[in-house]
């Protein structure tokens, strides 16, 4: 029985059965012997045909045992990969829409707790209709790919990520992050994209595929909701758009009602 618990007491050996041979048959040592660990015993004198009989059933019932963890182990494995499949967009790779929402609220409630800054940055690539129109929509697709890689390659600390928030629209998180910390970021991604050089003979505002971000950021509060945050980076990125494009424009937080379509 000492050896028993020994054994057990071994991460490397606790999935190995244990067969006790022992002499004593009352109720008392066999409790204590499988309480120990043992599966199974045998009485003494051993019988050899029987120990065979018993070794071959508990073998059988350890390869069993194994190929359930295994079987497990890759249904674990496989549930992991849906549930970062079903978080991520298809075509580009980032974040999708789901999974933004759902990390939003809880980051807002995170920073509220912490009176800290948060900020987001929407980016919506320019004349993105022409561009398809022009180059069709499988290059559009390239397109998009490459803008993501480019926008992602700028957010390096752990807590921002990037989100695709609709067809050629993208929305960054931007931790611990106040408006001008945010804004000075939103220039980096600007020149990054234009630094890729794609062409786009549809643009109406430069040679190359160019982007619009609106920059909104504040400390949340409870008399606040995280809408008028993302709704307020909206109204930013639509006045980049109507001034011009290829720019970022910030705006100043207020508590407003979802972007429409949201």
């Amino acid at each position: 029985i000492d050896a028993a618990r020994n054994i057990k007491a071994d991460r490397r050996f606790q999935d190995i059965p244990i067969i006790i041979v022992t002499a004593e048959n009352d109720e008392d040592t066999l409790e204590r012997a499988f309480e120990a660990g043992a599966i199974d015993y045998i009485n003494k004198p051993v019988n050899k045909v029987e120990l065979r009989a018993r070794v071959r059933s508990v073998l059988k019932l350890k390869e069993e045992m194994d190929r359930r963890k295994i079987r497990e182990r890759q249904l674990r494995a496989m549930a992991r990969r849906l549930e970062l499949l079903s978080r991520m967009d298809g075509l580009t790779g980032v974040a999708n829409r789901r999974f933004f929402d759902e990390s939003f609220d809880k980051e807002w409630l995170r920073h509220q707790r912490k009176q800290s800054s948060m900020a987001v940055i929407m980016i919506d690539l320019d004349c993105f209709k022409n561009y398809n129109d022009t180059y069709g929509h499988l290059q559009g697709d390239v397109c998009l790919k490459e803008v993501a890689a480019a926008i992602g390659r700028n957010l390096k600390r752990p807590g921002d990520f990037l989100a695709r928030y609709g067809g050629e629209e993208f929305v960054a998180f931007l931790s611990e992050t106040d408006v001008e910390g945010a804004t000075l970021l939103a220039e980096q991604i600007r020149r990054a994209v234009e630094d890729l050089a794609i062409e786009h003979r549809g643009s109406v505002v430069s040679a190359m595929v160019t982007v619009s971000l609106g920059v909104a950021a504040t400390v949340p509060d409870s008399n606040q909701s995280p809408h008028g945050l993302l709704a307020q980076a909206d109204q930013a990125l639509y006045s980049a758009k109507t001034s011009g494009r290829n720019q970022v424009a910030a705006g100043d937080f207020c508590d407003c009602p979802p972007p429409v379509g949201s």
